[in-house]
């Protein structure tokens, strides 16, 4: 960061607006809607493989102990999950700016 400054204030003034009280302010997407559903669809992912974390997949006992109609059904709400939350994010990945 202090690379890519244009000088010591600016690097000073960015590291401050990283670590201000923003951060714990609930964000919004561009169109002006907050992004509860996706931060709980976040804490979602999270606690699955948080519960899996001692084996080599999060979902693998999960995969052994239902019966497999509602498996299909669960993955299938996982996969629209997340084709939702990724069409709500605006913009190119960071990297691309540089």
């Amino acid at each position: 960061m202090f690379f890519r400054a244009q000088n010591l204030n600016h690097a000073v003034n960015y590291l401050s607006e990283i670590f201000s009280t923003s951060f714990f302010k609930i964000p919004y997407f561009k169109d002006g809607t907050k992004a509860i559903p996706t931060l709980c669809f976040l804490m979602v992912f999270i606690l699955i493989e948080w519960g899996g974390r001692e084996r080599q997949f999060a979902l693998e006992t999960f995969a052994f102990k239902v019966k497999k109609p509602i498996r299909v059904v669960v993955y299938y709400i996982l996969i629209v999950c997340i084709i939702w939350a990724s069409g709500r994010a605006g913009g190119d990945f960071i990297y691309f700016q540089f």
